[in-house]
């Protein structure tokens, strides 16, 4: 027997606020920024204003994979 956990993401304010002003959920932004554009976690930060602490935090939290070093191939 399997049993699921669903995985409920808890979001800060800075995370809220974020997400009104985008008008999207923290973590598509950050599989926008993160995955698709392949912004390095610098890069989001400075996208989003926030740290890269924050930014791999967040990327954690929402279950991204971080990459290892600079962007992806």
């Amino acid at each position: 027997m399997t049993i699921q956990v669903s995985r409920t993401l808890i979001r800060t304010r800075e995370m809220q606020v974020l997400e009104a002003a985008h008008g999207k959920p923290i973590n598509e932004l950050l599989t926008e920024l993160y995955v698709t554009r392949a912004l390095t976690v610098d890069e989001v930060g400075a996208a989003l204003g926030v740290t890269k602490g924050t930014v791999s935090r967040w990327l954690e939290r929402c279950g991204i994979p971080a990459r290892r070093q600079g962007r992806a191939a």
